[in-house]
């Protein structure tokens, strides 16, 4: 199994930038030293609109931006046609149940959002007017999809690239955030990917979402990142 997770942390930062448009931010580890303060704070999460999922193959990319349109409007039908859910609200509630779990958080709300301000009154703003208090663990896919890794033209890697912020709603403040970059690796064919209802990228996209979640926990979330 480790051995499978470090085969899946391939950071893909010009792939994804080039082909789902992805911009990376820097983690910032939690900005509190009193881990005691969650105890007893609800934690809700919210996912974003979702983004395009890029179905990329060497067929497509034969044709450059005519292809990378095409590309588009296939991915979008097959999230469509096979019912693939966003890995944001995986993650999302990972996170929530791990800082319930570890921290003494509790259980609040869970919603899906269309694009907003994250200037802090707005987000004051926002969380009253939903009801919402304590934290607000806030997911946005920043890029989906699938493509061949360099020198195949059979072969294909799944990719996700995900935004997590952890809010504090009294203040509006972002007190943790991480932003995963993963793929698979690339040694799956494309009948395994779509056949069965995209069942290959159904599971595929479940274990980048388990790693994500993972990640931002380890990297941002962790006690050991306050010493």
């Amino acid at each position: 199994m480790q051995s499978f997770q470090r085969s899946l942390r391939v950071a893909f930062p010009l792939s994804l930038a080039g082909m789902l448009g992805a911009c990376v931010s820097p983690t910032m580890p939690l900005q509190t030293q009193d881990l005691n303060e969650f105890e007893g704070e609800a934690v809700n999460v919210r996912q974003e609109t979702l983004p395009t999922f890029v179905a990329s193959t060497p067929g497509n990319a034969a044709f450059g931006l005519v292809g990378a349109l095409v590309s588009f409007s296939e991915g979008n039908e097959l999230v469509a046609k096979n019912h693939i859910s966003d890995p944001a609200g995986q993650i999302g509630q990972s996170v929530s149940q791990r800082l319930m779990t570890e921290y003494g958080a509790v259980s609040g709300q869970t919603m899906v959002a269309d694009d907003y301000d994250r200037d802090p009154e707005d987000i004051v703003a926002w969380a009253e007017e939903n009801e919402m208090t304590g934290l607000l663990v806030d997911v946005e896919s920043t890029g989906w999809g699938f493509r061949n890794p360099p020198f195949s033209f059979s072969t294909y890697q799944v990719m996700y690239s995900g935004l997590v912020r952890v809010y504090d709603l009294e203040s509006g403040s972002v007190i943790a955030q991480h932003h995963c970059n993963l793929a698979t690796p690339g040694e799956t064919g494309y009948d395994d990917l779509v056949d069965d209802q995209a069942a290959g990228i159904k599971s595929r996209l479940a274990d980048l979402a388990d790693l994500c979640a993972n990640e931002v926990f380890d990297q941002a979330l962790q006690t050991a990142s306050l010493e």
